[in-house]
């Protein structure tokens, strides 16, 4: 089976193309501060923010832009850390065209206008060949909770950037660095990026905040959250592929929260690893 579209935008070809916000790029630090103890405890404070979010659900749009397709879907999303990632994506009148599950080891998508289950493993490239985006599982799960941060421990923070009320973080180790961007009035993570030979991989954008109150305490979360992978296998300079969610309403660790995904008993079950997706 080959498809030139990821499998959850290839049916929205039939009903055209959607739009969604964009993020706006900022300015980022400049001025070298030292990482004195009020800089690490802001770093410590923001870290700490991203992990209370454990779950998620709400409505938000999604959009792909991609050198292969640029589209967006109206979305139930469903996220849990360490769990798993649901979305159901609907076009107009709420009708219903997939419904798809994202586990730490398996992937299910059920095209529903299509009557196929599309089932794999989860990896890198499975990701991309039903989202367009090749990435981690934890990557996923941080982009619709609204909390990427880090990978490398705090032993790694080697400099701190400072200017107009935003800290940039640069933690190091071995070919691999990440720039942390910290707003020092709200503690919150604005910005991650992530290098590695000196090629970035991932930069995430986290935009329009919102006081939420959760485990009495308040955080401030971004409604729209941007993540671009940037893939250097078939061009030296990187192709940039880009996930956008702009959240409309949603719940952050509700107590009632659950994943409600159903195997459907008719549709025509397919491996997702035998589909040959063509990018450029």
């Amino acid at each position: 089976m080959k498809s030139s579209l990821p499998l959850l935008f290839l049916t929205l070809s039939l009903f055209g193309c959607g739009t969604a916000r964009s993020i706006v790029e900022t300015e980022r630090p400049k001025t070298l501060v030292a990482l004195d103890s009020s800089r690490r405890a802001l770093y410590l404070n923001a870290i700490s923010n991203v992990k209370r979010v454990s779950s998620v659900e709400g409505i938000a749009d999604f959009r792909l832009t991609s050198p292969e397709i640029s589209q967006s879907i109206s979305c139930q999303i469903r996220a849990r850390r360490n769990d798993a990632v649901q979305l159901i994506g609907s076009v107009f009148f709420g009708i219903t065209v997939f419904d798809a599950l994202f586990r730490s080891d398996s992937i299910f998508v059920n095209n529903i206008f299509q009557g196929e289950l599309l089932v794999g493993k989860n990896s890198p490239d499975n990701l991309r060949r039903a989202t367009g985006v090749s990435a981690e599982f934890s990557q996923l799960v941080d982009a619709f909770l609204g909390a990427p941060a880090p990978t490398l421990p705090i032993d790694s923070l080697q400099s701190v950037q400072a200017d107009n009320g935003k800290v940039s973080y640069r933690l190091a180790s071995d070919s691999r660095v990440e720039l942390v961007d910290i707003d020092s009035a709200t503690a919150r993570v604005e910005q991650v990026r992530i290098y590695d030979d000196g090629r970035l991989l991932v930069k995430a954008d986290l935009q329009d905040a919102e006081k939420i109150s959760t485990d009495s305490t308040v955080i401030f979360l971004p409604k729209l959250i941007s993540v671009t992978v940037y893939d250097y296998r078939r061009d030296s300079l990187g192709i940039a592929r880009n996930v956008t969610i702009a959240y409309e309403a949603r719940r952050v660790n509700a107590p009632d929260f659950s994943i409600d995904f159903r195997l459907p008993r008719s549709a025509k079950r397919r491996r997702l690893e035998d589909i040959e997706f063509l990018m450029k």
